[in-house]
């Protein structure tokens, strides 16, 4: 089975994942270890792109009338993590991981991704910093069956809300994402493991303890999943879920909340993976749906993944609920030309429909596309 049913950081995700980080240690005991990885990249989309300003009412969206637009364009992803641990005379294990931003013009706070200190022991691991949190790092679906992680979409929490900054496609679950937490996962006994986080707001580093208005307060996520093998089979399955408050309440609130099962079945090469996502974003219901199949043999890994959701949205125009609806059918192929080396191609088609009017009674935006993206990954 792909290392990516077992994988639980953005580092093995990567498309030349499998090379071994180099390693250090000094006489206190420490060990500093260095990983990393670079992907360049050239996508290419054609999409119906909606013109003039939706909240006016502008006749040129009315029936989701648009101009199409087709382009292309580069793009890299790069991560350096540093990690150093020390085994205390106790037993426990602790240290510290930061994974910093390698791309020019990134966006990340001061060029750093994510950042935990952690402890581990037979009492668990506690995290500590900037991480993904359970619902994220516990969650199993199509997504951890897809040869390539590029797209729309990474995982059913809604990981990208719009395609190139034009019309959004998919309706987010609320999640802690790598806002500064606290993590705790229990140890793994006959393969079941549970985990919790809470973060106290959708801030980095903003030691203000305040409720402001229109902030995210209050998030916890938890999660439970099973790993084991028998037989010849490889199964993986989880239930992960996520809350949060809100000082501006939405429609019929302020609270947020999703549950998502998953599960990824492997035999012979083959692994299948489900997941189904059912919540409610201040008022507004949303379901998601996501199914997939890779394949792997030698240096060659191939997936074939889709997802559906629907998602409640009201009227301005006569104050009725409609439901928006998007999907995406995604195809990928992987290469691997030696140690930490690969070359990469994925394929994505997908539409959105927005069945929303603005108080004019006007159409909001639709999109639908079409994206390759083609490159290669290398890692250490």
């Amino acid at each position: 089975m792909k290392k990516s049913l077992f994988a639980t950081t953005a580092i093995v995700a990567a498309f030349g994942m499998g090379a071994t980080a180099a390693h250090a240690q000094d006489d206190s005991g420490w060990s500093v270890g260095l990983s990393g990885y670079s992907n360049f990249m050239v996508g290419f989309a054609d999409q119906d792109t909606p013109t003039g300003n939706s909240a006016a009412g502008d006749a040129s969206l009315r029936g989701g009338t648009g101009f199409h637009e087709s382009d292309f364009d580069f793009s890299t992803d790069t991560e350096v993590e540093v990690n150093a641990s020390v085994t205390l005379d106790n037993g426990i294990e602790a240290g510290f991981s930061t994974q910093f931003i390698g791309d020019a013009g990134s966006d990340e706070d001061n060029g750093v991704d994510e950042q935990i200190i952690y402890l581990d022991g037979s009492f668990g691991r506690v995290e500590l910093g900037h991480e993904d949190g359970a619902n994220d790092n516990m969650h199993y679906g199509a997504t951890s069956v897809k040869a390539v992680y590029v797209g729309t979409y990474n995982n059913t929490t809604g990981s990208l809300v719009q395609f190139r900054g034009n019309a959004p496609v998919l309706t987010p679950f609320v999640d802690s994402s790598d806002n500064t937490k606290i993590n705790y996962f229990t140890p793994r006994i006959a393969g079941v493991q549970a985990g919790v986080t809470y973060a106290p707001d959708a801030d980095k580093d903003s030691f203000a303890p305040r409720r402001d208005a229109g902030t995210t307060t209050d998030l916890f996520e938890g999660g439970v999943n099973y790993v084991n093998s028998f037989n010849g089979f490889d199964i993986a399955a989880a239930v992960t879920g996520a809350y949060a408050n809100s000082s501006t309440a939405g429609p019929s609130g302020d609270e947020s909340w999703n549950v998502v099962p998953g599960v990824v079945v492997g035999y012979g090469g083959f692994e299948f993976g489900a997941s189904v996502g059912f919540g409610d974003q201040s008022g507004q219901e949303t379901i998601v749906y996501d199914a997939g199949v890779g394949y792997s043999t030698g240096p060659w890994s191939v997936s074939l993944t889709g997802i559906y959701s629907q998602a409640d949205n009201t009227n301005a125009f006569n104050g009725q609920t409609v439901e928006d609806e998007f999907y995406e059918v995604n195809a990928g192929i992987n290469y691997a030309l030696g140690p930490g080396v690969s070359i990469f191609t994925s394929v994505a088609t997908g539409e959105f429909t927005d069945e929303g009017r603005t108080t004019g009674g006007n159409r909001l935006s639709d999109n639908e596309y079409v994206s390759v993206v083609s490159g290669v990954g290398v890692s250490f």
